[in-house]
């Protein structure tokens, strides 16, 4: 399966922080997502 950015990004959006309200990329908590194969830096 290949990994890709856009997907990653989704799946993170669907993790809220607490007491923020916010999901972890509209925060800011996630600035930068790179793939490399199987690996997600």
């Amino acid at each position: 399966m290949k990994l890709e950015r856009k997907d990653i990004l989704a799946a993170l959006e669907t993790i809220s922080l607490s007491g923020e309200g916010s999901n972890m990329v509209e925060s800011g908590a996630v600035k930068n997502v790179m793939t490399f194969g199987d690996e997600v830096v």
